[in-house]
């Protein structure tokens, strides 16, 4: 049977898509490696740093994933099956969601506030706020990509299982 590519991943707007994830992952990881020494001259908000390491880990997997998948599928000419981009699209998704979401409820200083600096240090609280709403925002712009990503490699997958069911079934007939 002659494997037609029903994934299309070489289409522009997935292109873009994946670029887009690329671009909006960068910002996050010098805001976030910033923060987490940032938080020592802060009065302790109950967080901490504790939770920015888990949007730079779930950024960098990103990172990491997309540009390999793009690099791939622009170096290669072969198809990827589309159920690796549900997995590891789905992983990106998930793990930004949750981490980006944990991290806008726990940051202590919402909209407007800043944190409370430690008796005799100019901390910049608000800066310090700022960057962190920054990188969250960047991380949930990605998210939204991914996501989007997710539902195009789900519809792919699709695709991709009913052509061969539909493949198979005309072998049958042929045969018949």
């Amino acid at each position: 049977m002659n494997n037609p590519y029903y994934a299309d991943d070489s289409h522009k707007a997935i292109i873009g898509l994946r670029i887009l994830s690329i671009i909006t992952t960068l910002p996050v990881f010098p805001a976030v490696a910033w923060t987490i020494p940032a938080h020592a001259k802060v009065v302790n908000d109950g967080v901490d740093w504790g939770i920015n390491p888990g949007v730079l880990a779930a950024s960098a997997f990103t990172f990491l994933w997309t540009t390999t998948v793009l690099v791939l599928r622009l170096a290669l000419k072969k198809p990827i099956h589309p159920g690796v981009y549900v997995s590891f699209d789905l992983l990106c998704f998930l793990s930004l969601a949750a981490v980006s979401i944990a991290t806008a409820v726990l940051i202590e200083p919402f909209f407007g506030t800043d944190y409370t600096c430690l008796r005799g240090s100019e901390c910049g609280g608000f800066v310090l706020a700022g960057v962190e709403w920054y990188a969250v925002i960047m991380s949930l712009i990605c998210c939204v990509t991914e996501f989007i990503l997710l539902v195009w490699a789900c519809r792919a997958t699709d695709k991709y299982r009913k052509s061969r069911k539909h493949a198979a079934r005309k072998e049958n007939a042929v045969a018949a």
